[in-house]
């Protein structure tokens, strides 16, 4: 009797329960405790619609032992994570999350000793995941042999074993799973299940960012990853491992740069933490993340729905990102192109067979000749062209980067002596376009992405010394995103493969690539002195930069001793076809001032420049015409009577704003501008451009106060403040 009484409490209890999820916008149905599934005919109309009353009343007059809820949209976009494996991850998951968001959620314990963490989320969930799985390897004496298959206990639960390419046996156990759209759960009050926290009634709202936080701490916890997420699938014919050889896409997977190809196709890096980077998609704005790349795992898991081409809940290697975003996932085609680019090895049967493999991984001009040749078929068969019709369908010039030095598809030379600065000037240069600011506060530049490929900085100085740059510039943090730097120190590789390498970013990602310092990508045995290697090197740079539709920067010394009483063109170690075939020929020379240069340069599609003095002000180098371009370290002095006056004359008085302001003022003076020109003509020895270019460095440094007197059009200047008479 009493038992009879239990039951029929219980059922009636579960009847109340299941009008109270009901009235939460829960899609609840009975179901059976043993086989965890619906007790009602064909339930999947239930993913998308919730039951009536009528319905649930009908269902729950009749005896079940267990209820059951559907996840999804149908209930809300409601999610769980359930913890199976007796919780053993469950208490290392919850130390991974805030506790404030914790608390906001539902908690259970499940009849397996498991848990469920219940929440409901802003934005649409996704299909069941497997986030957390485990493998145990096992011995013979463990297997047990059912109906031809073999299978293994596990914390009460079967599981059924595989066979490794190794032999050995093992099984796996999902310790962390989510039941998301159309996935269902058994829930309370069913025997074995018990609320510890929350309740039903009053399920969270979360955002997606909390929601992708819960699913990142279960996934950095995953201790197993398939192999079909580590290893992706290539064309054996292509790409041979027998005998030694190594195939491009495993090679890719633990040296390739999928980084820089995810930047390609818009995806940003949001943060780092503990070896786990944090990626938001192309679209997506705001703090989230949409996947996250675990180093040690070597897996790429995608927690969007919304990142084609890649799936929600699914783990992709570094090779499988290449071919999936630069192939449309051919695997085949895209392990055949980084075999080009010399990622791969062939076999030893292979290399014996006589194949000319240089063709296809060469460090040579001639490793790239036949190529080139084919390519040039089609250009050779064109007739010249006619003077007349080319003037009548003129096109515009290449667009400036630089105005007046440098073009789209042009290349510069940056020539300076050892240890002046060069790199940090052209880290600045970086920057400066970028963010398109004046470079030097003297060229204009057009924004654009910028690749800072530097061969002699490690890392952490590169990114110091950009650090430092930057906020010296002031320069805001969509600059920075625009510029990109991969140091190759100890991964030295040749132009020519630096040339593939570059290929695959696509016309117009980058806007300039800047090669620091270039005599180190020449290749193996070409003497910087041999007019034609270098030549070579150019024409193959001529071609990329045309390919690519950028410009290319490119950084090198002097040659020993003084550069004043040389040409432009002849300033820079190695075989003048250098100067020769690049389109801007840049240089810095050093002034007889300490921590002042030079900067010249001799031009090919610009009106000709004069030379300007540059400043040293930690960490940048800065325009200041308060230095005589002409006095050059080294230089022979004119001992003409005037030059020797002029000389004399700014040994006494330096020729900057500083001097100006201390020459021409008094203390308590007022002053207009034609006051101060001709002070500084009598007093200085210089011309009245002279004068005014002095006068502006000096307002701009704030160096002297200005102001305009009422019903007047002239400025008033004092080094001291605005007199009251003015006020």
């Amino acid at each position: 009797m009493r038992d009879d009484l239990n039951a029929f409490n219980f059922f009636n209890s579960l009847k109340k329960i299941a009008d109270k999820y009901l009235s939460a916008g829960l899609c609840v149905l009975p179901a059976s405790r043993t086989t965890k599934s619906p007790r009602v005919g064909k339930w999947s109309s239930f993913k998308k619609r919730l039951p009536t009353q009528t319905e649930v009343d009908a269902w729950f007059a009749n005896e079940h032992d267990a209820v059951c809820v559907v996840c999804g949209e149908v209930s809300g976009n409601l999610e769980l994570l359930d913890f199976d494996d007796k919780a053993g991850l469950f208490d290392a998951w919850k130390a991974k999350i805030s506790g404030e968001l914790f608390e906001k959620l539902v908690v259970e314990t499940t009849q397996s000793g498991g848990r469920h963490v219940f929440y409901r989320c802003e934005s649409k969930v996704c299909g069941n995941i497997k986030l957390a799985q485990k493998r145990i390897d096992l011995s013979d004496e463990e297997i047990i042999n059912h109906k031809g298959k073999e299978y293994v206990w596990h914390n009460d639960k079967k599981y059924q074993v595989s066979v490794d390419g190794d032999g050995v046996m093992y099984f796996i156990v999902t310790q962390i799973e989510t039941r998301g759209e159309g996935g269902l759960f058994l829930c309370a009050p069913t025997e074995g299940y018990s609320l510890t926290q929350g309740s039903f009634d009053d399920i969270p709202v979360i955002t997606e960012v909390e929601r992708i936080s819960l699913l990142t701490a279960a996934w950095e916890l995953n201790s197993h990853v398939p192999a079909e997420q580590v290893h992706a699938e290539e064309s054996p014919k292509k790409t041979a491992v027998e005998n030694g050889g190594t195939r491009p896409g495993d090679e890719f997977n633990s040296r390739g740069d999928f980084r820089t190809v995810l930047e390609k196709h818009g995806w940003k890096l949001v943060s780092c933490s503990n070896g786990n980077e944090y990626w938001r998609r192309p679209g997506k704005e705001g703090k989230s993340w949409s996947a996250t790349y675990s180093a040690e795992k070597g897996v790429f898991y995608v927690f969007s729905s919304n990142a084609h081409p890649f799936e929600q809940g699914k783990g992709y290697s570094p090779f499988s990102i290449y071919a999936m975003l630069e192939h449309d996932g051919d695997f085949s085609t895209a392990a055949s192109d980084l075999h080009t680019i010399g990622f791969g090895t062939l076999p030893v049967a292979e290399k014996n067979c006589g194949a000319d493999i240089s063709k296809i991984i060469g460090t040579s001009p001639d490793a790239y000749a036949a190529e080139w040749n084919k390519q040039d078929e089609a250009f050779w068969k064109q007739p010249p062209h006619v003077a007349s019709h080319l003037i009548r369908d003129k096109s515009p010039l290449n667009t400036p980067i630089i105005e007046g030095l440098l073009r789209e598809g042009e290349t510069m030379n940056l020539i300076a002596p050892p240890k002046t600065g060069k790199s940090w000037l052209a880290t600045d240069l970086a920057l400066a376009v970028a963010s398109g600011d004046k470079w030097l506060g003297r060229y204009s530049t057009r924004k654009g992405r910028v690749l800072l490929l530097d061969n002699e900085l490690h890392l952490n100085l590169l990114v110091d010394r950009l650090d430092q740059i930057a906020k010296a510039r002031n320069m805001p943090q969509e600059a920075l995103d625009d510029v990109h730097i991969k140091p190759i120190r100890g991964h030295l590789r040749d132009l020519y493969f630096i040339g593939n390498y570059l290929k695959r970013f696509g016309k117009g990602f980058y806007r300039m690539i800047i090669l620091d310092a270039f005599y180190r990508f020449m290749p193996d045995r070409m003497d910087e002195n041999d007019n034609r290697g270098i030549g070579g090197l150019y024409n193959f740079l001529d071609r990329l930069a045309d390919q690519l539709g950028c410009a290319f920067v490119l950084i090198h010394h002097t040659s020993k001793g003084i550069q004043a009483g040389k040409a432009v063109t002849d300033v820079g170690a190695g075989a003048g076809a250098q100067s020769r075939a690049a389109d801007t020929h840049t240089i810095l020379r050093r002034h007889q001032e300490e921590g002042v240069v030079v900067f010249d340069a001799a031009v090919r599609s610009w009106k000709p420049i004069k030379p300007i003095s540059l400043k040293w002000h930690f960490p940048v180098w800065n325009y200041d015409p308060g230095y005589d371009p002409e006095d050059l370290e080294g230089a022979k002095p004119d001992r003409s009577a005037n030059s020797k006056m002029q000389t004399e004359s700014q040994n006494r008085i330096r020729l900057d704003a500083d001097s100006l302001v201390k020459t021409c003022f008094k203390e308590g003076e007022v002053l207009k501008r034609t006051d101060i020109v001709n002070r500084a003509s009598e007093l200085m020895n210089v011309g009245e451009t002279k004068a005014n270019d002095l006068l502006v460095q000096a307002r701009e440094r704030n160096l002297l106060y200005f102001w305009k007197p009422e019903g007047e059009k002239y400025l008033l200047y004092s080094v001291t403040k605005k007199p009251p008479c003015e006020e």
